[in-house]
């Protein structure tokens, strides 16, 4: 059953990684990773799925200029190419700097006029510390939390390796998907174009998190019909 699966998977990321989308092509290996991790694969394959995955992304990020330049800006080098890729992540570490406890304010960020490019996108949550302060971005990762702890108390009420690998699985994609977005704001690493979940402007996204969590939901409410009591 492991070779259809990542013959069909490993098209989809093909096709992610040619349309020059190195972000959504990592999430989609993570989902590919979780959903054979949760699976119960054998440590084998696993192992040759997760050197064959670091090797693609690698030669993907090695092989293009843009992306080198993005890899060299982030381990602190200068980007001499004159397309000026490091001002994005520079302004955003800027925005974090001066938020204080409480931030200037919402509505009143100075970076998102035109300092920080689309800063309704990839680097909202800059926006949100430099408004919201450091109150503000805690309180958001603290929602990120409670869905953490939330979805994981729905998994291990399942009673079917479909239910448990879906909520698992769609749990680890939407809060990777969002610390990935959150470290790459902060300069942990580098730039990549994925989104905040939940919070990003775009409603592809959008659309796809909420039928993920429409799924999770669906298995809750069954649950909670076959008087299944929360884990504690």
């Amino acid at each position: 059953m492991a070779v259809p699966f990542l013959v069909g998977n490993g098209l989809f990321i093909i096709l992610v990684l040619l349309g020059k989308d190195l972000g959504t092509t990592a999430v989609l290996m993570l989902i590919m990773i979780a959903t054979m991790l949760v699976g119960g694969i054998e440590l084998k394959k696993m192992l040759l799925v997760l050197v064959g995955s670091g090797l693609l992304a690698t030669a993907a990020a090695l092989l293009s200029p843009n992306r080198l330049v993005r890899l060299m800006s982030w381990t602190n080098r200068e980007c001499d190419d004159g397309m000026d890729l490091c001002h994005q992540g520079l302004q955003g570490l800027y925005a974090l700097a001066s938020d204080g406890w409480c931030g200037v304010g919402i509505g009143q960020s100075r970076q998102k006029w035109h300092w920080i490019p689309e800063a309704h996108t990839d680097f909202i949550f800059a926006i949100i510390g430099e408004e919201l302060g450091l109150i503000g971005s805690l309180f958001i990762l603290a929602l990120f939390g409670l869905l953490t702890v939330s979805v994981h108390r729905i998994a291990l009420r399942t009673t079917t390796v479909f239910a448990f690998c879906a909520c698992s699985v769609s749990l680890m994609w939407l809060v990777f998907q969002a610390v990935l977005n959150i470290a790459m704001v902060a300069g942990v690493v580098p730039v990549t174009a994925v989104p905040l979940t939940f919070v990003s402007f775009g409603g592809s996204s959008l659309v796809i998190s909420l039928a993920a969590i429409g799924v999770v939901l669906a298995i809750a409410r069954d649950l909670n019909r076959n008087n299944r009591p929360l884990s504690t």
